[in-house]
């Protein structure tokens, strides 16, 4: 027998590996009492093509949904405060994306390998993109952010797209009142952003918007 369909009851949690694997699962009524979703809890779902998870979850873990080959659509809810990583490695059909105003960073390879996403809105929220985020999106060429203001993108974060890492720095750029360079990382310096937000602001995998002044101390080390 093909699992096609799941309606859950008043559950809180879904487990790690409890969908993984079902190739045929096409679709699931998830409801608003689900807190958390365990890791590759739907990874390899090769037939799943929506899904809209429920306000309320604060949480999904690693390669949540990995792998599910036929998804084009991804809404997520407020309630979710961060995408961890490889959430949506290789769905590589995956063209809307709605990330929800919660998101405040977006995790190692979360969308790498989705070669069909064309554009991502980054939500306001969001102060970190970390590695591989979006690399090898092969059709992405529109990345918008609703703040400019704040957004440390990982060097590597659009590499292999359209695009680009470079693009998106040169964009960023644009909003700032001075900019400056290191060897081994970039800095962008505003005037606004309260730093306390950003304590990695040495890390030297990041290019940083920082408050200005806040890391001469840094260049260099």
């Amino acid at each position: 027998v093909s699992l096609k369909k799941v309606t859950f009851g008043k559950l809180t949690e879904i487990g790690e590996s409890t969908f993984y694997g079902c190739r045929s699962l096409e679709s699931f009524d998830m409801p608003d009492s689900i807190v958390s979703i365990g890791e590759y809890a739907f990874s390899e779902c090769e037939a799943l093509t929506a899904i809209t998870l429920p306000e309320g979850l604060k949480s999904i873990g690693n390669d949540c949904f990995n792998g599910c080959l036929s998804l084009k659509a991804v809404k997520l809810p407020a309630s979710l405060s961060s995408l961890p990583e490889y959430a949506f490695y290789k769905c590589k059909k995956l063209v809307s994306v709605d990330l929800g105003i919660g998101i405040d960073s977006i995790g190692k390879g979360a969308f790498r390998f989705c070669g069909s996403l064309e554009s991502i809105e980054i939500p306001a929220n969001v102060k970190k993109i970390l590695n591989q985020a979006f690399s090898d999106c092969t059709s992405l060429k529109s990345v918008t952010y609703a703040d400019k203001n704040g957004v440390a993108v990982a060097a590597d974060a659009f590499e292999n797209t359209p695009i680009g890492t470079a693009a998106i720095l040169e964009d960023l750029r644009k909003n700032i009142d001075s900019y400056v360079e290191a060897a081994d990382f970039s800095v962008i310096i505003t005037s606004s952003l309260n730093v306390r937000s950003l304590p990695y602001i040495c890390d030297e995998t990041f290019m940083v918007a920082v408050d200005a002044g806040t890391v001469l101390n840094c260049i260099g080390t």
